[in-house]
């Protein structure tokens, strides 16, 4: 935890499409502007630092791989701000459920990380999921996860072992492997 005393200080806003990387580059170089500005400053003895406020001190935990689990029962809003906040790091995940195959009695553990989505507005999904329930779809050649109030769009994910893919790409690799549904 930061407990020392301010020596300057700038606000930004976090745009509601904006991922971590963004945020983190933008941050980067305010931070080496207000640098810039402030070492004259210090060094003629014209910064005084100011104490914290103490009381709004927030803890928290440290993260972990498991933080990063998409849920397709939460909310859109829920499962769209874990992946922009987790994409890079820790990682943002899902166990999508699997077909089975003959003569096996339980398929391996199959994880598809997520790092680009976007909420699905005006793609014929409506907030109610139109009834079909959470988990991966197929709507016009795009992959979405359906989500308990919604739907994300899945631009870009990553199998396990393999590459960075599109949606499509991955939907065109493992339509054969993996539960898609398909609507029209």
């Amino acid at each position: 935890m930061d407990h020392g005393p301010i020596i300057l200080q700038e606000k930004t806003d976090i745009g509601s499409d904006e991922y971590f990387e963004d945020v983190y580059g933008r941050l980067a170089r305010m931070g080496g502007a207000m640098l810039l500005k402030l070492i004259p400053q210090w060094l003629d003895g014209k910064i005084e630092p100011k104490e914290q406020d103490h009381t709004r001190a927030t803890f928290s935990k440290m993260l972990s791989w498991k933080d990063g689990k998409v849920d397709p029962g939460q909310s859109v809003s829920e499962i769209y701000n874990r992946i922009r906040a987790f994409a890079c790091e820790p990682g943002c995940w899902m166990e999508p459920e699997q077909k089975s195959e003959s003569g096996k009695d339980k398929a391996e553990r199959f994880i598809l990380k997520i790092f680009r989505a976007k909420p699905a507005i005006g793609d014929g999904i409506g907030v109610s999921s139109n009834g079909k329930g959470p988990g991966l779809c197929e709507i016009g050649k795009q992959l979405y996860l359906i989500c308990k109030d919604g739907a994300l769009v899945l631009e870009q994910v990553q199998p396990q072992g393999k590459r960075v893919m599109s949606g499509i790409e991955f939907l065109n690799g493992y339509r054969k492997k993996i539960q898609v549904r398909l609507f029209e």
